[in-house]
């Protein structure tokens, strides 16, 4: 194993055989997975072995650095496929944290570093898996994911079940949108073959040409992955075939290009069999894969020779790149050459031609907000009552709240108008959008991204709304639900408190009128032991996504509350 990225060879350098099959030059894993880079170098027909010694990128002084540019050690490729997928509705990593990879921000500007400033030849194509629900907000992310896609210069984006739960109605509408749709094994309209989702415009592969190859893709989704989209009903209007039955005529159409790519929307080892069933791609693409896969392809032996198969991971954290070649002495074919590459702030830093679609795409939200706030599903909240407001609270418990005023999360919301400090680029306000109101509000579920009964909502939505609560109490109702529950408050954690607050209210005007049963039982409603909250409780915002270096042991010292009164 080298320590470094290897250069792709300039000369013939291994053993090959006459034959128009790409030699892949794959071999030695280059650099740590936890710096999320790696190259390989494979000669066909030979066993695995380290390739040629490296040559390295410097910095000033002399010394080597690939965790900047993993790509740097490459001599230009005549050119380079870059491949991406199941981002899951990742536009952008949470703007919780500069530490976290990932977004077209920090993709773009790969993109312009190989195309401009190193003058390569690059066609992109994305796997499929772009958004994660199917919500009316759904559809605003996929048309600006799209504009981010066509900006970056993608060519083809094939559909994965995620973008098929749009509907076919929705698909056949936005089909002519760039970059194009395909879907080999995609049924439309009741009809058992691709045919009518090729006369719609869905096309079954896409060929694109860089430094004068041909390079083809096929987009499949297995029967696992699309099982949820085939229903029985004659009158389905989407779903998929199985993909045997669509990848001959594929490779068929394919059959003229140099390179040939498969975007398979399947498990791996379903992918594997593709390759083995049906010879003639050089490289797969597999969805169902780690977030952070290994950088290490897998070389898949098939009737013409070896094809790569490869993960790049989720959420948009990864970008994988395949080097095209010249061939070798005495070989027909191109020779190909992998690296998965980790789209982080050191790295790439951040393209601010990407900012202008974010603040598109929030602005979209506020033009269509009454109507993304009905299509969120209702849902009690997760204790019994109605939300009260962290001011509530504080009438009785007066140095718990002047604990929480002094701390971020008395100050959540207006973090989405500033933006984190440091932040590259140029912030778009997103206090309307659910995804992030999700952590930064009271009365959300954090995960699912809706509020709960009677939790906050804003301004606009706020104005004759009714309060909540699964046991009939109300709590705040109106425009208290806007005023009284910005930013993360206590009943986030524990609770909703309006039976608590009611009890004590009444104990307080009479103690007489409160049993000590009803007492204990409206203190054990709202409390919440410290075990808990450490393992179940603050993780629900404070996950790998949106606070990647949370410690509970050091953070719960910064909002400690021990006190009573």
């Amino acid at each position: 194993m080298s320590s470094t990225d290897p250069a792709p060879p300039s000369g013939p350098h291994a053993e090959t055989t006459a034959s128009a099959w790409p030699q892949i030059l794959v071999g030695a894993a280059i650099g740590a997975a936890a710096l999320g880079l790696g190259a390989f170098i494979l000669s066909r027909g030979g066993d695995l072995t380290d390739g040629p010694a490296p040559e390295t990128a410097a910095l000033e002084g002399g010394v080597a650095d690939p965790y900047l540019d993993p790509l740097a050690a490459w001599e230009e490729p005549t050119a380079a496929i870059v491949l991406t997928g199941e981002v899951h509705g990742y536009l952008e990593p949470c703007g919780c944290s500069e530490k976290q990879n990932g977004g077209v921000a920090r993709r773009s500007a790969l993109f312009k570093k190989l195309r401009e400033e190193r003058g390569w030849e690059v066609v992109a194509a994305d796997l499929g898996g772009t958004i994660r629900r199917n919500r009316l907000q759904t559809e605003l992310k996929f048309a600006a994911m799209r504009r981010a896609l066509d900006q970056m210069g993608y060519g083809v984006l094939n559909l994965g079940p995620e973008e098929m739960r749009l509907g076919a109605d929705y698909l056949v509408q936005h089909v002519y949108d760039p970059p194009e749709m395909i879907a080999a094994n995609l049924s439309l309209y009741g009809d058992s073959t691709s045919e009518t989702a090729v006369a719609t415009g869905v096309k079954r592969t896409q060929i694109l040409e860089a430094g004068g190859l041909k390079i083809g893709f096929a987009g499949v989704v297995g029967d696992t992955m699309g099982a949820e989209l085939n229903d029985p009903e004659p009158t389905s209007t989407i779903g998929v075939y199985d993909a045997p039955e669509a990848l001959p005529q594929a490779l068929e159409e394919l059959a003229d290009c140099d390179v040939r790519v498969l975007l398979s929307q399947a498990l791996p080892e379903q992918t594997t069999q593709y390759l083995k069933d049906f010879p003639g791609f050089h490289v797969a693409v597999t969805a169902g894969g780690p977030e952070d896969p290994s950088p290490e392809p897998e070389v898949v032996s098939t009737p013409e020779g070896e094809a790569l198969l490869l993960r790049v991971g989720h959420k948009g954290k990864h970008a994988g790149v395949v080097g095209v070649y010249p061939p070798a002495e005495g070989s027909d074919g191109p020779r190909l050459t992998y690296a998965l590459v980790t789209l982080s702030k050191d790295r790439y830093g951040h393209d601010r031609s990407m900012d202008p679609i974010m603040a598109s795409y929030q602005q979209s939200i506020a033009d269509n907000l009454e109507a993304i706030f009905e299509d969120l599903p209702p849902a009690a909240p997760p204790r019994p009552g109605g939300y009260v407001g962290a001011a509530k609270c504080g009438e009785c418990h007066t140095k718990a709240y002047a604990k929480w005023k002094e701390s971020p999360h008395a100050h959540a919301l207006a973090s989405l108008t500033e933006g984190r400090a440091n932040f590259e680029g140029d912030w778009a306000d997103r206090r309307l959008d659910p995804e992030c109101l999700s952590c930064h509000v009271t009365g959300w579920d954090p995960q699912g991204y809706f509020p709960y009964e009677g939790g906050y909502l804003p301004e606009r939505i706020a104005a004759g709304s009714g309060g909540g609560g699964a046991d009939g109490s109300e709590g705040l109702s109106g425009m208290d639900r806007y005023h009284k529950l910005q930013a993360q408050q206590c009943e986030n954690c524990h609770g909703p408190g309006s039976g608590h607050v009611a009890t004590f209210e009444r104990w307080k005007a009479d103690p007489s009128s409160v049993s000590q049963e009803e007492y204990r039982a409206a203190n054990k409603a709202v409390h919440v032991e410290l075990a808990t909250a450490a393992q179940t409780t603050c993780v629900k915002c404070h996950d790998g996504d949106n606070s990647p270096d949370f410690n509970f042991a050091e953070y719960w010292p910064k909002i400690a509350h021990p006190w009573r009164d």
